[in-house]
């Protein structure tokens, strides 16, 4: 029987962990993220496969920041959202919303405007300001 691997093993959280810094965390996380959300939105995907994707809530690692904890409860709310998933209960644990703003890109300015104008709710609500495509692939 096919087993439906879990946000922990597609993410290589551990790996994420154990190659970044506090600095290049989230630079790191883009490469894992593409490629969950590739696998996550695959055509030939269910809404139960999809919803054990996301269902375990993530392991803690030390190398990981809050922030990108934050970016992940974000993440798994918009694309369960946006398909008809439930929402996993963990993503609404207060320590997944942060206290101060995060702006993507380090923005400043009208970009730093335009992050909190289009910035997708489910980011919002974490304090997160990211593009509103933030999650598309090509």
């Amino acid at each position: 029987m096919y087993t439906v691997p879990t946000i922990n093993e597609i993410l290589g959280l551990t790996a994420i962990a154990k190659q970044s810094t506090p600095d290049n965390v989230l630079s790191v996380l883009w490469l894992y993220l593409g490629d969950f959300l590739d696998y996550f939105y695959a055509k030939e995907r269910t809404t139960h496969e999809r919803q054990q994707l996301v269902i375990v809530e993530p392991n803690a690692h030390a190398g990981i920041t809050e922030t990108t904890y934050a970016f992940i409860a974000g993440a798994v709310h918009k694309i369960c959202t946006d398909y008809d998933v439930p929402v996993p209960k963990w993503t609404f644990k207060q320590k997944y919303f942060l206290q101060d703003p995060y702006f993507s890109m380090n923005a400043k300015g009208m970009l730093r405007l335009s992050l909190l104008a289009e910035s997708p709710l489910q980011f919002r609500a974490r304090h997160i300001y990211t593009s509103a495509n933030t999650l598309s692939r090509v």
